[in-house]
């Protein structure tokens, strides 16, 4: 009777097969030289054994081609690569000894196909690894860096497939492993360098919250990259946000001196030469100085200043008139006006109120004088 010779998934010790080997040799002898000696049942033995042996054989080669596949699909190039392997030295050895069998997706259920070849099939399995590795660089390829809110390599992260890719770069000899992955560093390199280099040209333009958004993915993008990337683009990274930080506080700087001083005048000529980034300071710095403004005239109407407070309505008119078609400021002008409007109204009231009450003497001329004074 036949030894079987058990195979493994990932190794079959070729000592092994050797022998499986020389047994369906003489299994074949046996068939040549013998059969015609033989009863047929002993013939009818024979075949069985033969039958059964290439069955198992072919199952196996088709359970291997299926973890093959498998690796492939979910880009284990190592494993896909060591698998082929094992599969071309099962063949070299044992040759045509067993029956051939397509590899097809839609014909892998026992279906015999005698001009199949098996090592047609492994070129299949190669040229579908080829195929996945091309389209994973051209993956990575259409990701647009600039355009992104968030990490674009999050869901599959570039460490990830450098993880399975070191492993068989080095030894593959089947592909250029490593030119591929050099080919995706090299596009995520310069996709993280430009985006640097605009988030700079950017500083004068973009809102702060904005500019950090921008820094923030770089830094989500950095945790996606391989060790190696990491230490690169780390220090750029850092350097950029620190370079950010300070061009911001010499924008504001300006601002903030200018708008400390509170003439409009400089104010106006500050807005015309202003970047984006500065105008949203100015104009926030103007708001609180017309709130300013108001306050003060509000309270020197209560405590009765009328020279104080026109003269504070005056300047604040003369502020709204410099700035006209830079800031829209026409709301605290109406304020101010409603104010005015009020503290006439109640001296107004106060006159009709209390005149009819008052004595025919002096200190009716001196109230008199008194209420006409707003």
């Amino acid at each position: 009777m036949m030894k079987m010779v058990k195979l493994g998934d990932n190794e079959v010790d070729l000592d092994e097969v050797f022998k499986l080997e020389a047994q369906f040799q003489a299994i074949e002898d046996a068939k040549n030289f013998v059969f015609e000696y033989v009863d047929n049942n002993t013939k009818r033995e024979i075949e069985r054994i033969e039958s059964e042996t290439k069955s198992s054989i072919a199952k196996w080669v088709l359970k291997v081609v299926a973890t093959v596949k498998a690796a492939i699909k979910s880009c284990n190039f190592w494993e896909a690569e060591e698998k082929i392997k094992l599969i071309r030295k099962f063949t070299r050895i044992l040759g045509n000894r067993f029956e051939q069998t397509s590899f097809d997706d839609n014909k892998e259920e026992k279906t015999k196909e005698e001009t199949d070849k098996i090592s047609n099939s492994i070129d299949q399995l190669e040229r579908q690894l080829q195929k996945v590795l091309e389209e994973v660089i051209e993956k990575y390829k259409k990701i647009n860096l600039k355009t992104s809110d968030f990490n674009p390599y999050a869901s599959n992260p570039p460490k990830n497939l450098y993880t399975k890719l070191e492993k068989v770069m080095h030894t593959a000899s089947t592909y250029n492993y490593k030119e591929s992955w050099d080919a995706i560093e090299e596009d995520i390199t310069q996709k993280v360098r430009e985006q640097l280099l605009e988030i700079r040209k950017q500083v004068k333009e973009l809102d702060s919250r904005k500019l950090e958004t921008r820094i923030r993915v770089c830094e989500s993008v950095l945790n996606s990259l391989p060790k190696h990337m990491q230490e690169i683009f780390g220090d750029e990274i850092k350097q950029c946000n620190e370079d950010v930080k300070y061009e911001l506080e010499n924008i504001l700087k300006e601002v903030n001196q200018v708008i400390q001083k509170g003439n409009a005048q400089e104010i106006y000529d500050l807005f015309n030469r202003s970047t984006s980034n500065q105008r949203t300071s100015i104009e926030f710095g103007v708001n609180k100085i017309m709130e300013g403004i108001i306050s003060r005239m509000d309270k020197q109407w209560v405590e009765e200043d009328t020279a104080g407070a026109l003269d504070t309505f005056a300047e604040l008119v003369r502020f709204i008139k410099t700035l006209k078609g830079k800031i829209d400021l026409d709301r605290y002008f109406k304020q101010a006006c409603e104010s005015l409007e009020n503290t006439f109204d109640k001296y107004q009231r106060n006159i009709i109120t209390n005149f009819d009450t008052l004595d025919q003497d002096k200190s009716m001329l001196k109230w008199m004088e008194r209420a006409f004074t707003f």
